[in-house]
């Protein structure tokens, strides 16, 4: 799926694009979520983005915690940060 989306992005299709970029989140591809965070963020839409990266940390992909740690402090919330640096320290990798 994310290489249809590559595909179709370089080729100027962009409806199909994020067809298969959406398609692709949706099955917790890493790219796909992060991908569809960054746009949601940069649009300001913080907490779709947010919601884009706990897919993805629940799905066991250890970078999308330190990106809603981010997200969580632009939108000043705490208790959720630190919460999440918990979960960070105490997380293995290998696992």
């Amino acid at each position: 799926m994310c290489s249809l989306t590559f595909l179709y992005k370089r080729s100027g299709q962009l409806d199909k694009h994020e067809l298969w970029l959406q398609r692709a989140g949706h099955v917790r591809h890493p790219f796909a979520i992060f991908e569809l965070d960054i746009r949601t963020e940069n649009s300001g839409q913080l907490d779709a983005a947010r919601n884009w990266l706990e897919q993805s940390w629940e799905s066991g992909y250890e970078l999308a915690g330190r990106h809603l740690m981010r997200i969580a402090h632009k939108q000043r919330d705490g208790a959720y940060v630190q919460q999440l640096a918990k979960m960070i320290s105490t997380s293995d990798p290998n696992e």
